[in-house]
């Protein structure tokens, strides 16, 4: 996985050895996080920043949690009030229900029910005990404040409904014991002026069927009542005593909790000077959308292992039983994060994808070459829109008999939603390949079990329409097992292709497949069962896999799946890296008796002998740099051209002592770093790799690495790869 963009580089002559397209490609970014405030906007620094997302625009508030000026009271109660209805995802999709021109702007209470079976309706926004009255004249009802409303006469009535003040409102300071202000908008006051020239209308009957007097003044943005002033998403943008704003995002849109799930969520500090402040948010695929489940502060070059759900342990509950859900893990700094998943009595695991690595567009096609539907087999085809528009989504399956199916599906804002392929008629059994394609940005994973015996894998697709070059670092076959790679070939153009393998030893060895493998407009996918391949790929141990389609211009995706241990590893290939790489998901269980093993494989892309390649292993622990270990201990290490390794970590002593000295180690992240030396020069580079993990109870997960998104990406067909 990786963008399909090329690092800058430069040959002898000082002339680029690629035509350089990062300037022209528009990386994808996250809209929520774009145009952030600056802390010079801010009263005061440390305070708490919420950006509201309108259809008009977006709005930041920032919260008076610290003490203001003069010595002023905060409103400690007010604030955590709010806060606690932006982070349980409540003001999501509500309306703002009343404009009084030149006067406030109110909204919070309420959302709107647009159904096809039943008549447009209001729907209360859910509402905890009403909060206690702060208003301190220190925070008077001015121009750009926030201010919570209330209900009659009762001075302590307010729960969820706010407003802002267009204007100046000193009379707001003496009605019902004061209006407490908890707040200011620093940027986006255009968007509130915009909306104050509106014209509002009464929709009291339309909104309730019955008449009332709740909605006698509501901003429209057009002709039609259905043009309400919606709030798409409101979520923290810049945390408390925290002093930059939340700027980097990780995706992974697949999330379950029943009584059985065990799920947790590995997060690495990348920045080993700096702490970082995360969030992780659950996107549900129905009822109330979003929900902050866990929020903190990792340390500097530090791991965090977080415990989402745990079966059979109600103590252990952050997310809604029986709800599909994706995650977001958002921060201050980069973030590598991982999924560790139990589920049918098998674990799965996967990085969470940085979307950053592409563009807009190749966020859009989503391939996976192999999937399996059948009794007693369970295939979902997840996804999660990442755009504040509605997506419109069609998934076209390529079964092994020849035949294809399509389905499109709608996906609103900001959701989760997928397919039970077991569901699918149209699908025969069996092996299967799946492109998606949708008109907004998306994340796709597909994740398969079977009960018995069990397994469990998990995959995030290739984006972008596939590659010509692949590389998978870390392949094995068991003596027991067996091992399958699937080809996806989806373009329309040529009309067939020709797929050339290589298997790479760590002997030095490379194997070839003499047999042609094709494809073709009627013969999209195909396997190659590696037990039955006759390379002479030896069993029970590691090797890397890379494949070339023949017409350099074509592109397909490809898949890895093999039986260990009676579970499953399944990966795509990779067709990118960069000369940093990231895994967050590191576990050995020091215990004696235990027997599970943990492989590091990377592969070394020059061909080139007169390059000397050198990689270094950093393991990061969960007390930060105090914690590092930095392997080999002569600084680095050396892979040949176009040669691979294996490093477990049980050979690293001074790895293991570290994990066996308290249970807290016992996870742990790893960040592999590459450099090529040309002659005199040293050049940035890149490196593959892969993780692979076998525990006691057979149990396995392969994981591809997060890329490092501070340094340039290189893809596996670049020319500086290549021998001169």
């Amino acid at each position: 996985m990786g963008r399909r963009t090329f690092g800058s580089g430069r040959g002898a002559a000082g002339q680029p050895l690629v035509e350089s397209l990062e300037p022209r490609l528009a990386l994808y970014s996250s809209p929520f996080l774009a145009n952030l405030p600056t802390l010079a906007d801010m009263q005061d620094p440390d305070n708490t920043v919420v950006r509201l997302q309108l259809t008009q625009g977006f709005i930041d508030i920032e919260l008076y949690d610290q003490a203001g000026p003069n010595g002023a009271s905060t409103a400690p109660i007010t604030t955590a009030n709010f806060l606690n209805y932006v982070r349980s995802g409540r003001y999501d999709n509500s309306f703002f229900h009343r404009l009084a021109n030149d006067f406030v702007l109110q909204g919070g209470g309420f959302s709107f029910n647009e159904s096809a079976t039943a008549p447009p309706r209001s729907v209360n926004v859910q509402t905890d005990p009403p909060i206690q009255n702060e208003f301190d004249i220190g925070r008077s009802n001015l121009s750009r404040t926030v201010a919570m409303a209330k209900l009659g006469g009762n001075p302590n009535s307010a729960t969820s409904q706010f407003f802002f003040n267009i204007v100046d409102n000193p009379d707001l300071n003496t009605q019902n014991s004061g209006f407490t202000v908890f707040g200011r908008v620093i940027k986006g006051w255009d968007v509130v002026t915009t909306i104050n020239g509106f014209t509002v209308r009464n929709l009291d009957t339309f909104m309730t069927g019955a008449g009332g007097n709740a909605f006698g003044e509501v901003p429209l943005s057009g002709p039609n009542d259905t043009d309400l002033v919606t709030l798409i998403d409101a979520e923290v943008i810049k945390p408390a005593e925290v002093r930059s704003f939340i700027s980097q995002s990780a995706y992974f849109p697949d999330g379950y909790r029943s009584g059985k799930i065990v799920s947790t969520v590995e997060l690495f500090n990348e920045d080993p000077n700096a702490d970082t402040a995360y969030q992780i948010i659950a996107r549900y695929e129905n009822g109330l959308r979003d929900q902050v489940i866990d929020a903190g502060t990792l340390i500097a070059g530090g791991h965090l292992s977080v415990q989402i759900s745990k079966g059979g342990d109600p103590s252990i509950n952050r997310v809604r039983a029986g709800a599909p859900f994706a995650y977001e893990v958002r921060s201050t700094r980069p973030v590598s994060a991982s999924l560790n998943h139990r589920d049918f009595n098998a674990t799965a695991g996967e990085a969470f994808f940085r979307p950053g690595m592409a563009t807009e567009a190749q966020l859009q096609t989503w391939d996976f070459a192999t999937g399996q539907k059948g009794s007693g087999l369970a295939s979902f085809l997840v996804y999660q829109n990442l755009s504040d528009e509605d997506a419109s989504l069609t998934a076209t399956f390529y079964s092994e008999t020849g035949a294809t199916f399509s389905i499109t599906k709608t996906l609103d804002a900001y959701r989760r939603g997928g397919l039970n392929v077991n569901q699918l008629t149209n699908v025969p059994d069996g092996l299967y390949s799946v492109r998606i394609v949708s008109t907004k940005p998306i994340v796709a994973a597909l994740s398969q079990y079977r009960a018995f015996p069990a397994r469990a894998a998990i995959d995030v697709g290739q984006f972008g329409g596939g590659a010509s070059q692949g590389i998978l670092p870390g392949a094995i076959i068991t003596a027991s097992g067996q091992a399958t790679i699937s080809v996806l070939f989806a373009a329309d153009t040529p009309a067939s292709i020709t797929v050339d393998f290589e298997f790479i030893l760590s002997d030095g060895s490379v194997l070839t497949n003499n047999d042609p493998f094709t494809l073709s407009s009627s013969s999209r996918r195909r396997d190659l069962d590696l037990t039955i391949a006759n390379v002479g790929i030896p069993t029970d141990e590691f090797f890397s896999i890379r494949y070339t389609v023949r017409n350099a211009a074509a592109r397909v995706s490809a898949a890895y799946v093999s039986l260990a241990s009676g579970d499953t590893i399944s990966t795509t290939f990779q067709d990118a890296s960069t000369q940093e790489l990231f895994f967050a998901d590191g576990f050995t269980d020091p215990s004696p008796g235990a027997s599970n093993q943990e492989i590091i494989s990377l592969w070394n892309p020059y061909a080139d002998p007169g390059v000397v390649f050198s990689y270094r292993l950093r393991f990061h622990f969960a007390n930060g740099p105090d914690g590092e270990i930095i392997l080999p201990a002569s600084g680095t290490g050396t892979i040949n051209p176009r040669q691979r390794i294996d490093i477990p970590v049980r050979s690293l002593a001074d790895v293991m002592a570290r994990i066996s000295s308290a249970t807290q180690f016992r996870h742990y992240s790893i960040t592999v770093t590459a450099t090529a030396q040309r002659g005199a020069v040293q050049e940035q580079s890149a490196i593959f790799g892969m993780l692979t993990r076998i525990d006691s109870a057979g149990n396995t997960i392969a994981s591809n690495p997060t890329l490092s998104g501070e340094i340039p990406l290189f893809l596996i067909t670049d020319p500086r790869f290549e021998a001169p």
